[in-house]
């Protein structure tokens, strides 16, 4: 996969994380709620942590694939 495809494959990864690991989050934050305001910022979240994460791997070389 391309650098590109990681990425991306990174960030959907991110959503999956919460949809799957909510029963534990649950359990480890039980104030925790999942509304629409919450979801939002979650997002929000992802997108700034994605790209924060991009621009970083901009400043390395691009490793060879196998």
């Amino acid at each position: 996969a391309t650098l590109v495809q990681r990425c991306a494959m990174s960030i959907v990864s991110q959503c999956i994380f919460y949809h799957h690991a909510r029963p534990v989050l649950t359990q480890l934050y039980p104030m925790q709620q999942y509304d629409s305001t919450t979801i939002a910022t979650l997002a929000q979240h992802i997108t700034r942590f994605s790209l924060a994460a991009m621009q970083g791997l901009a400043h390395f070389p691009e490793e060879p694939t196998a």
